[in-house]
């Protein structure tokens, strides 16, 4: 998969390409809305990372106020 030649990271420097990874590689939730989104909780940051893929490309990496509220902390978390 391509990373869109790093624009999300330009914009989400708070973000590191590892979480991203890691939320791809083994997502924490998942969901579809045209684009694949997927959810992976950053332990050391106590957010939710929010990764959304368009035609194979990261188009975005943030971490997501909105899941932390709707998700809550995970048990493991």
């Amino acid at each position: 998969m391509a990373d869109s030649g790093s624009n999300w990271h330009r914009k989400h420097q708070d973000v590191d390409p590892e979480w991203v990874v890691k939320a791809i590689a083994e997502p924490d939730g998942r969901d579809w809305d045209g684009d694949d989104i997927y959810y992976s909780w950053v332990p050391e940051r106590q957010k939710w990372l929010k990764v959304v893929v368009q035609d194979d490309r990261i188009a975005t990496a943030h971490i997501d106020r909105r899941l932390l509220r709707v998700l809550g902390v995970p048990e493991n978390g």
